[in-house]
Formats: structure tokens, sequence, C-alpha cells
């Protein structure tokens, strides 16, 4: 079983407590948690989610945080929208400490980073699954987003 890094929180703008870890060191990746389901506890315990976090951990700054509402985080919200999502991230990010990050987004955390990527200049991204396509055209500002479709005939969004 893999050992949980140390819980610290952040704090998004609209006052919501955030929960996150930190593992390693290296340059930055930020694991954007699945919604509406994340704890980071479980997650780091689970042993194929775990393994894989320590192996992340050993070349890279491994930031990984329970979405608002969820796990560790507060639990009490009533804000669930994209742009809550993005100032999530944003907090923790800044309260980390963080310049540049990577981000790596998964089924329906896509939106969530790929709106900070294209908004921030987040300098990498990582995309899966169809959620990936969801994103507002206003998030869509010219940056490139990679994207990588579970359904081989799933097509990437327009980068405009």
């Amino acid at each position: 079983m893999s050992s949980l890094p140390r819980i610290s929180y952040a704090r998004s703008a609209d006052g919501v407590s955030l929960a996150f870890t930190m593992a390693g060191d290296g340059p930055a990746l930020v694991f954007v948690p699945w919604v509406p389901f994340s704890n980071l506890r479980m997650e780091w315990q689970n042993p194929l989610l775990g393994s894989a976090f320590e192996q992340l951990a050993r070349r890279l700054t491994l930031v990984h945080y329970d979405g608002r509402g969820t796990g560790h985080s507060q639990r009490d919200v009533t804000d669930l929208s994209l742009e809550a999502m993005v100032s999530d991230l944003e907090a923790v990010i800044d309260r980390a400490g963080l310049a540049q990050v990577s981000l790596l987004g998964q089924y329906n955390s896509c939106p969530h980073a790929i709106a900070y990527a294209c908004l921030r200049d987040a300098p990498t991204f990582l995309a899966s699954g169809p959620a990936a396509a969801e994103v507002p055209n206003r998030y869509r500002l010219g940056g490139d987003v990679v994207h990588h479709p579970v359904a081989p005939d799933a097509q990437p969004p327009s980068v405009r």
C-alpha cells in the first residue's frame, strides 16, 4: 500500500477549502480530480493508483487534489460550475507555489484542465476521454490541446 503524502489545503477564490498533496521532485504534474468523485487518501491507498502515483513522483512533482465537494475538500458547496473548477485548480497551483505545471485531465475533468491550460497558457496538457470534446468555445483560445480519445472513432475538438 502506498504511503499518503501530507495533506495541505488551498482556498479557492470563493472561499472553498481544497485538500491537496505533493509528492516527488521535478517538473510539476497536476492530477486534475475526477468529478464528482475524488478522494486522494483512497486513491493513494489503491494498489494500482498508488503505484502509478509513486512511479510518477520518482521523476515529477505530483500534485493531487480533491475537487470541491469531495474527499477531504470542503463538502458543503453549491457552485459546481466550470469557472469554479478552474478557480480551484488555480488556487491549488498557487498555494503549492508552482510557476509552471503540466496538467493531467481524464474523462470529466478534461474541461477544467483544458480551460485552465488555455486561459493560463499552461505549457503541457494531456487529456483522455470523450469529455475533452465538451470544452466551451470560449476556452479555445488558439493553444494546442492534446487529446487522446478513448473511442477509436472519436474526433478531437477543433482548436480556435
